[in-house]
């Protein structure tokens, strides 16, 4: 460092040296340099007048201009009145002329009514599917108040556009479009800006259909056609009230529109003789521009002058800066002659000497500050590296580091791997802090020697604590998915071996150019998420994740009661039943958060079921939720929970069944439940029946079924049938009658309604499910 020191002063007193015998010369060439400094000022007026005469041009092609917003305005009206008077002849053809919304208007009796409400909304939403424009469509039945939408059947006093329901149901005149502003299907819900079409279907009783088309669409319309960022193009009401607009911006204000844009001259406007609305359209404000071309002869003579004017001020300033310049170097002089007083320098005194001082104390402050920054350096790469993944900016910052480090943004492949330490929270809680950072220092390491090794360009950082990530660079003509593939396999073995942790790659997307490394940052980051499902101390690719079919949480609830119902039940099967959740949801894949929100309501619903039994049950229950809570929260892959869940089951449902056993009355409810098991078939179960059969009293049969199970009676039975029936429904083709005789009912309609009850879906429709 001192070295470097010493040789920075001997080359600027070199270069001082050569200075001085230039001192005239130097001098006369500042003059220069700073009289050429407002040389750029004077082109810049220059400019400025010479697009004064651009502006002359102008005139003219605004007139070109108003006639091609005459035409597109006239073409975008006809486009517009075209798709409405469609929508309108579709009402009448295909909505009105339709039995089904007929019949919806008849008075039906109880029984009926509903079955026509569901065909109408059906067809209801075909239709809307069927219209591209149509935002949405509604009936209202005066004689009942009830309004109708594809998706729902509302009472007038809770639909959210009852106003312009009961303004327009009491209206005489010939309904038209009109611009409604916002349209919410209930008061609570989501509004968008819309235009409706009402149409009376029973004239005599005032029922009303309604079609919205959203603004959105016409805005789609008039940007579709329009191109010109320059120009505005919008559709207003016959009051001046925007309806929808080019500009997306303003559709969003199109509620509270004006009479004209704030910033716009109209050009043209067309008026439709169907709706009465107008499309207008214009340039946005541009009033200096406007006013300096009226001035234009002003502005020419007024631009000589100041040509003149700049000329002259430029020399007299030049001078006058001049001066104080002379001024700072005798002072610099007199300066350096009082602080050296007594020592002799020759008969030419160096008037640059105070500046050399200057220059060396700057350096000794410059190198003082490198090294404060060679040591903050760590914490500036990892800050420009995380801004780099992330996509917050720094761009050029993050170019030069790269290009520092040999990686070529523009030219080179570019993929973020990301490996997290497996179980972090056991490492976190098994090492100190100290040994935890050797740990990461030697991971780090050895992956940048395999880089090395492999020929990858590289930077890595830590963006937590358990997680590293590596930005790797390979040439455009290399195989870049293979290599990866191979270096992140090295990592995972390499570590296995000599580390004790395994880490989980994950590859992201191969992308170029510097702005995209965000995304194989994020596409990282994806795939990581899923390592829950396809397990850990593996590499994890977005070509892994598509050969996993997307899982569905809400499929695994009713088997999650199920397993939850047979434990509290003290069924056997409740193992098999676990094991068969287990491998539906390893055959799917699940992020980690949906695996945790699964086993979270595992958990949840288990002990909901749980204290349904007796005191002492639950006293032993107690005991062992906490610790599933636990595992639902920090188990990282769904086998680890599994794996650990069983075990905590399987210990409790030992305890509990021994105490079960110990009870007076177990080894009745055990032939009871033998008995149910074999009698469910039978129509006549009940508890009158299996009280005749056991010699005991219906009641004390009732009060010992529920401390055993925790359950009623015939929840129990019902749940027995509801399983055997979904057995059969799945391994058989037997009609829904023939099962319903098999687990118990004599009617099929009864069947039905509880199973619809228990399952959320009928029978029929179960089994289509399943195909």
């Amino acid at each position: 460092m001192f070295d470097n020191r010493v040789a920075n002063r001997h080359d600027t007193q070199m270069q001082i040296g050569n200075d001085v015998e230039r001192g005239k010369i130097l001098r006369m060439n500042w003059f220069n340099r700073l009289l050429l400094s407002y040389l750029p000022v004077f082109l810049a007026i220059s400019l400025t007048l010479l697009s004064l005469a651009y502006l002359s041009l102008n005139e003219m092609s605004k007139r070109a201009a108003r006639t091609a917003n005459q035409s597109l305005s006239n073409d975008l009206m006809q486009m517009i009145d075209t798709s409405l008077s469609r929508i309108d002849d579709w009402m009448f053809s295909t909505i009105l002329a339709n039995d089904t919304i007929k019949r919806f208007y008849q008075p039906a009796s109880s029984e009926t009514r509903e079955y026509i409400d569901l065909q109408a909304a059906s067809f209801l939403n075909e239709m809307v599917r069927s219209q591209d424009m149509v935002q949405s469509v509604y009936l209202y039945r005066s004689f009942d108040a009830m309004v109708l939408t594809p998706n729902a059947r509302i009472p007038i006093e809770q639909f959210g556009d009852k106003e312009f329901i009961g303004k327009h149901s009491s209206s005489l005149t010939s309904h038209r479009w009109v611009n409604r502003g916002a349209f919410a299907e209930r008061e609570d819900g989501n509004s968008e800006n819309v235009i409706s079409l009402v149409k009376f279907a029973d004239l005599a009783n005032r029922s009303l259909i309604v079609v919205n088309v959203s603004t959105n669409k016409i805005g789609e319309i008039l940007r579709g056609n329009s191109n010109n960022n320059l120009n505005y193009v919008e559709m207003v009401t016959a009051d001046g009230k925007l309806i929808a607009s080019r500009d997306e911006f303003r559709n969003d204000i199109s509620s509270n529109g004006t009479e004209k844009p704030d910033s716009g001259k109209e050009w043209s406007h067309v008026t439709s003789d169907y709706t009465g609305w107008t499309i207008r359209s214009g340039a946005y404000k541009s009033g200096i521009i406007e006013w300096i071309s009226s001035l234009f002869y002003v502005w020419m003579a007024l631009g000589a002058v100041v040509i003149v004017l700049g000329i002259v001020w430029l020399v007299y300033v030049s001078r006058r800066n001049y001066r104080p310049i002379q001024h700072i170097t005798a002072r610099i002089a007199h300066a350096s002659v009082e602080r050296k007083a007594g020592i002799a320098f020759g008969a030419r005194k160096d008037e640059f000497e105070t500046i050399e001082r200057a220059i060396d104390g700057l350096l000794d402050h410059s190198t003082l500050l490198q090294e404060e920054n060679r040591q903050n350096s760590t914490y500036r790469r990892k800050h420009l590296f995380l801004d780099m993944i992330t996509g917050d900016g720094q761009g050029e910052r993050c170019e030069e580091e790269l290009k520092r480090i040999g990686i070529e943004p523009e030219k080179d492949n570019l993929t973020v791997l990301i490996a997290e330490i497996d179980g972090y929270a056991e490492f976190e809680g098994g090492y100190q802090k100290r040994d935890q950072f050797l740990f990461r220092q030697v991971l780090e390491l050895a992956v940048r020697e395999m880089a090395d090794k492999e020929g990858l360009r590289t930077w890595m950082e830590w963006t937590d604590g358990g997680t590293i990530a590596v930005l790797c660079a390979v040439d455009e003509e290399c195989n870049s998915g293979q290599r990866l593939y191979a270096f992140a396999e090295m990592m995972t073995d390499w570590i296995r071996i000599h580390l004790p942790f395994t880490v989980t790659v994950s590859i992201g997307a191969d992308v170029s150019g510097l702005e995209r490394v965000s995304s194989s940052y994020q596409s990282a980051m994806y795939a990581l998420q899923f390592k829950s499902s396809v397990g850990k101390d593996r590499v994890i690719t977005l070509n892994d994740l598509a050969s996993f079919p997307q899982g569905e949480t809400s499929r695994h609830l009713a088997g999650i009661r199920s397993v939850c119902a047979l434990f509290r039940a003290g069924d056997e099967e409740w193992e098999k039943a676990f094991h068969k959740l287990y491998d539906s949801l390893r055959a799917e894949l699940y992020s980690r958060e949906d695996l945790r929100m699964i086993f979270h309501y595992f958990v949840s619903n288990l002990h909901k079921e749980m204290m349904e039994l007796s005191t002492e049950l639950q006293h032993h229950w107690a005991a062992v939720h906490p610790r599933l809570k636990h595992l639902a929260e920090k188990a990282e892959t769904a086998e680890d929970n599994y794996e650990a869940s069983l075990r905590e089951l399987r210990e409790t449902f030992k305890s509990m069944r021994d105490l079960r056993d110990s009870k007076s009355g177990r080894q009745i409810i055990r032939q009871v439940r033998t008995y149910i098991g074999e009698q469910y078939g039978n129509p006549e179960l009940s508890l009158s029946l299996i009280g005749d059969t056991f010699d005991l009293q219906p009641s004390h049969l009732s009060k010992l079924f529920k401390e055993e199970f925790g359950v009623k009676f015939i929840d129990y039975v019902t749940d027995i049938r509801m399983r055997k029936a979904k057995e059969l429904l799945e391994k058989t083709n037997w009609p829904i009658q023939e099962i319903a005789s098999a687990v118990g009912y004599a009617s099929a309609i009864t069947f039905n309604r509880v199973f619809k009850k228990e399952t959320g879906n009928s029978p029929s429709n179960y089994r289509k499910d399943l195909a």
